[in-house]
């Protein structure tokens, strides 16, 4: 995901996440004032047991500007998942 700051004098700590059901995974950002793009990079591995959403939420710190460029979500259908901790 992109995140853009091109119009805000402020810095600006923007945290993203992706939530599939119980699964979720969060990233922060932080934009100096006026910067270009920046990158945030989520990834997040969850077994439906039935088609279900995935939600991409982004909050910003409090009165600033922060503007979400493009968000590209890719779901990759497995016969089976396997987690290894580490």
């Amino acid at each position: 995901m992109a995140l853009d700051n091109h119009t805000d004098t402020n810095a600006v700590r923007v945290t993203c996440t992706l939530t599939a059901e119980a699964d979720r995974e969060s990233a922060d950002g932080f934009l100096m004032a006026g910067d270009g793009i920046i990158s945030i990079p989520l990834s997040l591995t969850h077994t439906f047991a039935a088609p279900g959403p995935v939600t991409l939420e982004c909050t910003k710190s409090a009165n600033h500007t922060a503007l979400v460029d493009s968000a590209d979500l890719i779901a990759t259908q497995l016969d089976a998942l396997t987690r290894t901790a580490g």
